[in-house]
């Protein structure tokens, strides 16, 4: 009776576990992306695009969620490293990227 792992059983686990772990990253990412492009679409991003009416109901609602709007403090959403920094703190607050995506299509 011997009821330590295989070698093959363990290598299995790090590949899954590597594989997850890829595919979280790869999700957050696409998340992220999505949230930087409704932040652009309804602020007019760095290019100055036409804002659509979408994009800025979400971002009004990340304001309104703001602990920073609430003491004046705006971010610069002509400032793409700002944009990306805004939607990772979203991300962060929503919990999850799913979630952050969740919130973003039900207030925009």
């Amino acid at each position: 009776m011997n009821n330590e792992p295989s070698k093959n059983e363990i290598e299995t686990d790090i590949d899954i576990d590597s594989t997850l772990t890829a595919i979280d990253k790869a999700f957050e990412e696409i998340a992220e992306s999505s949230i930087v492009k409704m932040i652009i679409t309804g602020s007019g991003g760095p290019e100055n695009n036409e804002i659509t009416e979408p994009g800025l109901r979400f971002v009004r609602f990340l304001m309104a969620r703001s602990e920073s709007y609430s003491s004046g403090i705006l971010p610069n959403l002509k400032d793409l490293q700002c944009i990306h920094e805004l939607a990772r703190n979203f991300i962060r607050q929503a919990g999850t990227p799913t979630r952050a995506l969740q919130l973003m299509y039900q207030n925009s």
